[in-house]
Formats: structure tokens, sequence, C-alpha cells
């Protein structure tokens, strides 16, 4: 899509920009990871790490910088989170927008079609002092609240799209409360712990649900629920 738009924008911009002078776009200078290309995650670690850094220079202390991300492995989520917060920045929201319309490309059931919009400012946050199983909580009822508010707007939400809210809410809190959390080799094990809650959400709502017998477990009752009723939805349309 980048470079549909580019030939056409190059066209009315080459002259007062010289970013498009070129003929092509820049996209092989992306910031992926992608092994046939030869990029490693450890070139999208350092990449990203350079790019945050650079906009921690130049945001002024009360500034935000924002940008949208979604992905479909918990190692993506977890480098930037770490990324961000080893840049001295911290996620004060994540709200969740659909980012694929219904007759998208990638709208079909099993593909992402929300993207996060992590709102970033500058550390420390020191907002959050709870200890995880409170954070978990706290992830797992804000997951809630945008799961509901998505099917309210008539849309429907499958296991992807309950991973990428749950995962955005995730580094949200971690990074809020990374000061009271511990060392940056904890936020794998602390996503890894959030995408076995989403695995067996998923699980159950193809099943029974268990009986509560954890302080979330409410908030995974909810979830479960949620995703039940957008899938009977999805099989009737």
């Amino acid at each position: 899509m980048a470079d549909f738009f580019y030939v056409w924008l190059r066209l009315a911009l080459k002259d007062e920009y010289p970013w498009f002078i070129p003929e092509y776009s820049a996209r092989p200078e992306e910031i992926v990871y992608n092994e046939k290309q030869g990029k490693s995650k450890d070139f999208f670690s350092q990449s990203l790490q350079r790019v945050f850094q650079e906009c921690h220079r130049v945001l002024k202390d009360d500034g935000i910088m924002a940008f949208t991300f979604h992905h479909n492995k918990t190692w993506a989520w977890e480098t930037i989170a770490r990324v961000l917060l080893e840049s001295g920045f911290y996620i004060s929201a994540s709200p969740i927008v659909r980012s694929e319309g219904k007759s998208g490309f990638h709208s079909s059931e099993g593909n992402i079609r929300y993207d996060a919009v992590l709102v970033c400012r500058k550390r420390p946050s020191g907002e959050n002092r709870n200890g995880w199983d409170e954070i978990k909580r706290q992830i797992l009822s804000d997951s809630v609240d945008w799961a509901r508010r998505t099917l309210e707007s008539g849309v429907t939400v499958n296991r992807v799209d309950i991973f990428t809210i749950v995962m955005a809410k995730s580094i949200e809190y971690i990074t809020k409360a990374w000061e009271n959390l511990g060392c940056f080799a904890g936020i794998a094990n602390l996503l890894g712990e959030m995408e076995e809650i989403v695995d067996d959400i998923v699980t159950q709502a193809r099943t029974e649900i268990k009986e509560e017998s954890k302080s979330h477990d409410r908030e995974v009752k909810q979830l479960v629920l949620l995703l039940k009723e957008s899938e009977a939805s999805y099989l009737s349309e």
C-alpha cells in the first residue's frame, strides 16, 4: 500500500519535500522481522530502539508519542514493551481501533482486524504500584471493557482479536508499573502468562466454562462469554 500511494504523492510533493525525490518508496529500509530479507529479530529490536530513542530526545517532557501496532506473536509485543522502556517511555493508554473494514482482504475470521493505538509518555510513570496479581486482574478487566465495546458496535471479535486486546492492555499496564515490577527480562514471562490465559479463554469458548478458582477468573469468564457471543453472531451472518 505504501508503494501504491507513494507514486501518486510523489507527483505532487517531490518539488517540496526531498524525501519524495526518489522514484520509489523506501520500503526496503523498513523496520521488520523478515528472515527472507535478512532482517532478524535483533535488527527489528535495535532499529526500533534507535527510532524510539530519537523520539525521546526530541519530545517535550510533557509530550506524547503515539503509534499503532498489532501482531499475532507474543515476542513482538514483548519487544515493543522492552524497547519502549529502555528508550525511556511507558504506555499511558492503548485504545483499540478497527483497522480492517468488514469487506477488507484481512477481515475474514482468524485474521488480525484491530490495531492498538499505543500512547506513550516519558518515564517514569509510577502510577501503578500494585502487585502482579492485581495488575493481571486490571488487564483482563480492561480487556473485557474493550471486547464489550467492540461487540456493542456491531463488530465481531475472534481469538486473534482477543489476543490483540489482551496483549495491548498487558504492555500498557506492565510499562506503567515497571518501576514496581522489576527487570526487563521478566516481560517475556509476564506476557507468556497472559498468552496462556488467552489460550484458556479460547478453549473454554469452545467447551464448557470452568468453575471460578482464581482471582481473575471472573474477567476470564466474561471474555469467554463475549467470545462465545461473537462466534455465534459470526456463524449466523
